[in-house]
């Protein structure tokens, strides 16, 4: 999930007329209409139940463009997608992948997601069978707390699975995931160490590398605990999300009235902070939000843009874009978050941030047959200069097309459809 450092010009200024491009130009909904289109085309993919880079992702664009156009094709290609990972649901069962962004979790998400929008009963029964089985699979800890792995985090352990959880016993009534998501919470209660300014978790408890941020470290797994307080609203669980964000900003780079946390900390020495949904301000901040709210403390929502601030401030010194254009490393990324604050606070200043990195990514477009368009996203392997186009939610044209139609949608003063578990600003 590393990127190249180097990100975000945001000097760039586009006044609101620029959504009308010239003759033969793409705007951001052809871009993001033509990602749907990109992806529909696409196989199965090879590791085909993985919500990061398989299937069940896929859904969340077709869903998107569906909403945002109203032609029924585009619904028709997410309901091939849902039946698809319904339909593979039993598989997945017998495996050992339960993770939000690796497993049974995500393929309920995605089917938690088909149902909302087509209100298709069979995707809400698919859902409930994955519950059901989480709940077998659960190994205790902590007493009768619950993990799936000795993975904490939000990608592939018990955070993530935890958000699930939670999300599915709001959208469905259901009692079970919630007290299975509540057994979640008692595990990473049990998982905390001490640490400055308050509590700390790692990915795995014998981890050598400490990844502070949301996808691997402490910013996600608190963000879940505030979440399960606001379900449960046992106090114990908000106490611990607190003090993983005292953690946060006891260790984080706050010069320039701004708020980033360092990449990693391996053998006494830190990598320089990222600025991705993964390791950056994008996912950080949405603990801080998520606070805010679970609280009634406008403090946190003072900290969720002083990260925004970095972000702005370290792109401007920078004066280049992402060399990744993703969901989850990239500008795609980015952008979301800045439409996120746009939305929650009706502060235009964001609504431009994500005006430039929504240009820039159109301008990087790869035109293909029939309307379809795509990404070139850096290698992932030995050789930094293979560019493949991904059709995946986090890394391809899924999360890159999901971006660029919120933005049209902002754009437009319209609702965005399609929305992940882990999307604090709703």
């Amino acid at each position: 999930m590393r990127i190249r450092l180097a990100v975000l010009a945001l000097s760039l200024t586009l006044a609101p007329s620029a959504a009308r491009a010239a003759d033969g130009a793409l705007t951001p909904l052809d871009a993001g209409l033509g990602a749907a289109k990109f992806v529909a085309a696409q196989p199965r993919a090879d590791r085909s139940y993985d919500l990061y880079s398989g299937t069940p992702g896929r859904l969340f664009v077709l869903l998107e463009a569906w909403k945002a156009t109203g032609d029924e094709r585009f619904l028709a290609d997410a309901r091939v997608v849902a039946d698809d990972v319904l339909a593979g649901v039993d598989l997945a069962a017998g495996g050992r992948e339960f993770g939000l962004y690796t497993g049974l979790a995500g393929m309920g998400a995605a089917l938690l997601e088909a149902h909302r929008l087509t209100g298709d009963s069979k995707y809400a029964d698919g859902v409930r069978k994955i519950v059901g089985v989480l709940e077998q699979r659960a190994v205790k800890h902590n007493g009768d707390g619950a993990r799936w792995s000795f993975t904490t985090d939000v990608i592939s352990g018990t955070a993530g699975v935890g958000l699930f959880l939670v999300e599915t016993a709001k959208a469905l009534d259901d009692s079970k995931a919630l007290a299975l998501a509540a057994r979640a919470g008692k595990s990473l209660l049990g998982a905390a160490a001490e640490a400055p300014g308050g509590l700390d978790w790692k990915m795995q408890p014998m981890m050598p590398v400490v990844m502070p941020n949301f996808s691997h470290g402490t910013a996600g797994v608190a963000y879940f605990l505030a979440t399960l307080f606001e379900a449960t609203k046992k106090k114990e669980y908000l106490d611990a999300a607190i003090a993983g964000a005292n953690h946060l900003l006891a260790v984080a780079d706050q010069s320039g009235d701004g708020c980033i946390v360092f990449h990693y900390e391996a053998s006494g020495k830190r990598g320089e902070p990222l600025l991705g949904w993964c390791h950056g301000p994008p996912g950080t901040s949405r603990l801080f939000e998520r606070l805010a709210r679970a609280t009634g403390d406008a403090k946190w929502r003072d900290w969720t843009l002083r990260g925004a601030r970095s972000l702005v401030e370290r792109g401007e010194k920078a004066k280049a874009l992402w060399d990744n254009s993703s969901l989850c490393c990239g500008t795609a990324g980015v952008g979301d978050f800045f439409l996120d604050l746009y939305r929650s606070t009706g502060d235009e200043r964001w609504l431009v941030h994500a005006r430039t990195l929504a240009t820039d990514i159109v301008g990087r477009a790869h035109r293909g047959p029939e309307g379809a368009v795509s990404w070139g996203a850096p290698s992932r392997t030995a050789n930094p200069d293979l560019r493949t186009d991904e059709s995946s939610l986090m890394q391809g044209a899924a999360g890159i097309g999901l971006f660029l139609l919120r933005f049209d949608a902002a754009e437009k003063k319209r609702e965005s459809a399609a929305r992940l578990v882990d999307t604090p600003f709703r």
